[in-house]
């Protein structure tokens, strides 16, 4: 489970809190970001991410920045575009790099295939 709560202002980086069994969903994230030149670091995310971690599920909390976070100052003229763009290309580049994986591929397939098999 990836769980991007907050994205508004991605600052130095991307807040990354990993739990339950999340190794190959830290790994596809790490690749991710690479691709992406989406920073990473470790930092806390307490999030819906912890619910499934507890539940043993592997969980992923991002956060990429939230000004006024749940107080009337969180209003959406103070979101920045790039972040919100590069939280997609984040999460888009995960999910790809999980396909690869989960079909024991080394590179990603053609779009068409992807159609094909759903």
């Amino acid at each position: 489970m990836l769980n991007v709560d907050g994205a508004a202002q991605l600052g130095d980086g991307a807040a990354v809190e990993a739990g339950g069994p999340a190794h190959d969903l830290l790994a596809a994230l790490d690749q991710a970001g690479r691709e992406t030149g989406v920073p990473l670091r470790a930092g806390a995310m307490p999030s819906d991410n912890r619910r499934y971690a507890a539940a043993g599920l592997p969980a992923i909390g991002i956060g990429m920045g939230m000004p006024g976070y749940q107080t009337p100052a969180e209003t959406a003229d103070r979101v920045e575009t790039t972040t919100l763009v590069a939280a997609t290309r984040l999460v888009v580049a995960t999910v790809l790099r999980l396909v690869v994986h989960s079909r024991g591929l080394t590179t990603l397939p053609h779009k068409d295939e992807l159609q094909r098999e759903g």
